[in-house]
């Protein structure tokens, strides 16, 4: 069977994934100052609670559950609804993010 790559292109992927690698050795996650929205599949396998990510986050953790597993979310019916979550969170924020009204994260 003959593939659709070249040589070039599986060495190109070759070092895409050393560079991940090396990337992922060296990075190390601050906390994240503010509020964060969470969208969460509520179908599939169990997965970590949403307060596994609270060692990273200095502010209110939001969640909204979506209705579909996760490698589903951005299908287009759950991508839609996480859509609509956030246009409302940012109208929000348009308007507290007024002249007299700074806007803050926490």
């Amino acid at each position: 069977m003959h593939s659709p790559l070249e040589e070039s292109d599986y060495e190109a992927i070759r070092n895409v994934y050393a560079n991940n690698v090396r990337i992922m050795r060296k990075y190390s996650p601050r906390r994240f100052t503010g509020d964060i929205l969470l969208f969460v599949a509520n179908e599939g396998a169990a997965k970590p609670s949403f307060r596994a990510w609270t060692p990273y986050i200095d502010g209110r953790i939001q969640v909204y559950h979506v209705d579909c597993d996760h490698d589903s979310m951005m299908d287009a019916l759950p991508a839609r609804s996480i859509g609509e979550v956030l246009a409302r969170d940012l109208d929000k924020q348009r308007r507290i993010d007024q002249p007299g009204y700074p806007w803050r994260t926490k």
